[in-house]
């Protein structure tokens, strides 16, 4: 019967771990060409 438990545990982490995962890259994807845009503002 515990087989079922530890199924259900490693599915829930999976999906909370993919979840929080597309949020990190989301955030990084939104803050990387910001800072890109900095940079190159300064250099110049």
């Amino acid at each position: 019967m515990a087989s079922w438990i530890v199924n259900l545990i490693v599915a829930g982490t999976a999906i909370g771990i993919g979840a929080i995962g597309t949020q990190v890259i989301g955030e990084a994807s939104k803050v990387k060409p910001i800072a890109i845009k900095v940079r190159k503002g300064r250099q110049r």
